[in-house]
């Protein structure tokens, strides 16, 4: 593979050397111009058909030994071991650990670049994702013939790491298409930068002082301009795209409120829905509590009415014990007569006016109507009254009553000469069992029945007086 592509390529500094792309080659991609990935590939195909014969066999095998490179580290030190100066850094040569040093952000730094622009499913695995890692490997070649140039390439790769650290800061966000043909659009400015170098690190001493005598211009610097370009047109898109971001945000807000709202609308009215039929149920129960409870008071006053009918049936039919009428009748005639006959007239009289002012007022009461339902019961009702109205006589009577109760046995009445009346009565001696008498003065209701036997009690009394 390597003679053939030898054969094809012409002589070094020919203005017709342009090398063939074959399907052979490790790090070619076939793809269109058009999309990002045919920008990157089209830039690798124009550096690889800037070089001369030998660093393009150089840069092939390059990419070929990358295959067995799995992170930035391992390609790292694979660079390390294609420079000879890069190698005398084991020996402790200052300049071999200042190169390092400036390479290291830049493999890194592309190697998240890569990543992020998603140029092949892993960027670091692809050939042509190797091809700028080739880039950096073929320029430390060239610079291995000119000894006194590697001050410069330091200087060089710190201004190519400066770069790359701000795209690696840019590439940790979601890259959009534009900001990713731009990514890549740096990627091939930087590969740019790397082949101008390469071809003054070509040129003889002669001829490089030559093109800078006759030459109006600074390639590098217009190579570093050009990649700053392009950093700042990143930076634009990444302003545009927030812009772009903010607007899709704010419009999804305004969605997200629209369905928040929608959603809020429809369970508060489902919410209003509830709260309706529950309200429309407690009603309800309500309802049929309301009839339940008058059904249930109407059946209490039922029930009340007939317990208070059974109550006073019970109390009318309730079992007495026997009593002997006839024996309470014996006995209220038997104290009646007791009394004069015009006394006896009045009690009757009075006993068969309180009888019938019963039996009238058990007619025009409800309540005796229940109570007092025979005559016998009108009766039983009416001794005790007739009881306590004759005893309430009785102590009238009694109350009437003048007629003294006489003297004590063994009562002696002496009458002196002067008409004195002295009465005589034994009396219990305190010392002993004999009696002794004391006189007194009686009065004169005391002495009547015994004075004037036969002579009416007031007519003797006023006498005596």
């Amino acid at each position: 593979m390597f003679s053939s592509v030898r054969r094809r390529l012409k002589r070094p500094g020919s203005p017709t050397q342009s090398p063939e792309v074959t399907d052979s080659d490790p790090y070619h991609k076939t793809s269109t111009s058009g999309d990002v990935d045919g920008i990157w590939q089209n830039a690798l195909d124009d550096y690889r058909r800037s070089l001369p014969p030998d660093l393009c066999d150089f840069s092939i095998r390059f990419v070929n030994d990358t295959e067995r490179c799995r992170t930035s580290e391992d390609i790292l030190n694979l660079l390390q071991g294609t420079s000879v100066r890069l190698g005398k850094r084991r020996e402790g040569n200052d300049l071999a650990n200042r190169l390092r040093s400036a390479l290291k952000p830049l493999v890194y730094g592309l190697g998240v670049i890569l990543d992020a622009t998603a140029e092949t499913a892993s960027a670091l695995n692809a050939p042509a994702g190797k091809g700028i890692f080739a880039a950096v490997a073929v320029l430390l070649k060239a610079a291995d013939r000119v000894s006194d140039i590697f001050d410069d390439l330091e200087r060089l790769l710190k201004r190519m790491s400066e770069f790359v650290e701000r795209l690696r800061v840019r590439v940790r966000e979601l890259l959009m298409d534009g900001s990713r043909r731009i990514v890549v659009k740096a990627l091939v400015e930087i590969l740019k930068a790397f082949e101008l170098a390469m071809r003054m690190l070509k040129r003889g001493r002669i001829q490089h002082f030559v093109h800078a005598l006759f030459s109006k211009g600074d390639d590098i610097k217009s190579a570093l301009q050009a990649l700053a370009d392009v950093t700042s047109e990143e930076e634009r898109m990444a302003i545009a795209e927030l812009v772009v971001g903010l607007g899709q945000l704010h419009a999804k807000v305004d969605d997200m409120n629209a369905s928040v709202s929608t959603v809020q609308s429809e369970k508060i009215y489902g919410m209003m829905q509830e709260n309706t039929a529950s309200n429309s149920n407690i009603l309800t129960a309500l309802e049929g509590l309301r009839e339940a409870n008058a059904t249930q008071s109407s059946r209490t006053e039922i029930a009340l009415g007939t317990q208070t009918t059974i109550a006073g049936q019970q109390e009318v039919v309730r079992p007495r014990s026997p009593r002997d009428y006839h024996a309470l009748g014996r006995m209220l005639r038997y104290a009646v007569s007791r009394f004069s006959s015009e006394d006896q007239d009045v009690l009757w009289r009075a006993f068969a006016t309180m009888f019938t002012w019963a039996v009238d007022a058990a007619g025009e009461s409800s309540q005796a109507m229940i109570t007092l339902t025979r005559v016998a019961q009108v009766a039983e009702s009416m001794i005790a009254m007739t009881v306590t109205f004759l005893f309430l006589f009785m102590i009238w009577r009694l109350g009437s009553v003048s007629r003294p109760l006489g003297l004590s046995p063994g009562s002696i009445i002496i009458v002196d000469v002067l008409g004195e009346v002295l009465f005589s009565s034994p009396r219990p001696s305190q010392r002993g069992r004999t009696r002794t008498r004391s006189f007194c003065r009686p009065s004169a209701a005391a002495l009547v029945p015994h004075m004037y036997k036969g002579v009416s009690t007031a007519w003797a009394t006023q006498n005596i007086s």
